[in-house]
């Protein structure tokens, strides 16, 4: 049951872990996987829920992807490698995208819930990515 579409894995050398976000089919909640290695055996925890009004129908989210390339850096090392936040913590960055359907449709939303008036305002634009 690990993910296998609309995902990244990324290999985090300060977790010793790969790593990946996930977004059930029209899940409100996503999920951090993690593995030793890239073939399993990999392990799910709930990391956030997406809030109002994203969470409820006629919304759906998905793709959550990995952004390891915006992880925050406080300092270089002498050798110029990268460091992260802090000492004891690890910081990763991720992104998904909200959309609608249409209601008693399996069709993507292209009316009013993502165009209309007052719908391109950040708190409820959807089909945005959100980090």
């Amino acid at each position: 049951e690990v993910p296998s579409w609309e995902t990244t894995c990324v290999w985090s050398k300060e977790l010793g872990l790969w790593y990946s976000f996930h977004i059930e089919s029209f899940g409100s909640e996503i999920f951090l996987w993690t593995a030793q290695d890239i073939i399993g055996t990999w392990t799910k925890t709930s990391i956030y829920q997406i809030p109002a009004p994203f969470n409820a129908s006629p919304y759906i989210n998905y793709a959550a992807k990995a952004h390891p390339e915006l992880v925050q850096l406080t300092s270089q090392s002498p050798a110029g490698e990268r460091t992260s936040v802090g000492e004891s913590e690890t910081e990763l960055v991720l992104s998904f995208v909200s959309n609608v359907f249409e209601t008693g449709s399996d069709e993507q939303c292209s009316g009013n819930l993502l165009f209309g008036e007052g719908q391109k305002a950040w708190p409820v634009r959807a089909y945005w990515p959100r980090f």
